[in-house]
């Protein structure tokens, strides 16, 4: 099974999984272009990166939207959460949406100030080869997305 999850939003990022006795993992932004003045998500990119990679199944990450993150950024959010499930919902791959509090908790990430700094450093534990990807305090969504997929990966190793 080869599995993506996503960190949803413009600066949101895709881990995949190609989930074998010894998954290997990766991890990219997510693809954005510019239109006018803006940047918005690059659906047809993010197709591409889905397919090429053989993916057959997504986490996506349930968003909420959050104090202060004022009307034109939620709205932008929002969209980019919705272009992923578009994306997802076109090319015929199922997917499921994690809650933020449920996965963050299973992988034992606090809350609070300093939550994106905490997510780095937990994907460095347990993603070392993948350090070059983590390397700045930016790279938080990487990171998420990276724990979200292994979150996933466990949930249902844990099932079978």
């Amino acid at each position: 099974m080869i599995i993506a999850a996503f960190d949803p939003g413009l600066s949101g990022a895709v881990a995949i999984c190609w989930c074998a006795k010894r998954p290997t993992w990766a991890v990219r932004d997510l693809p954005t272009m510019g239109l006018g003045k803006q940047i918005v998500l690059n659906g047809a990119g993010l197709a591409e990166y889905l397919r090429d990679n053989l993916v057959d199944h997504t986490v996506v990450e349930r968003v909420h939207s959050f104090p202060g993150g004022g009307v034109a950024g939620m709205f932008r959010f929002g969209t980019a959460f919705g272009q992923i499930l578009g994306v997802v919902q076109a090319l015929g791959i199922p997917y499921e949406l994690a809650e933020p509090a449920k996965w963050k908790r299973d992988m034992r990430l606090p809350g609070g100030a300093g939550k994106g700094e905490a997510s780095r450093l937990r994907a460095l534990e347990l993603f070392p080869r993948l350090a070059g990807e983590l390397a700045r305090k930016r790279d938080h969504n990487r990171a998420e997305a990276l724990l979200l997929a292994r979150w996933w990966v466990e949930k249902h190793e844990r099932e079978k």
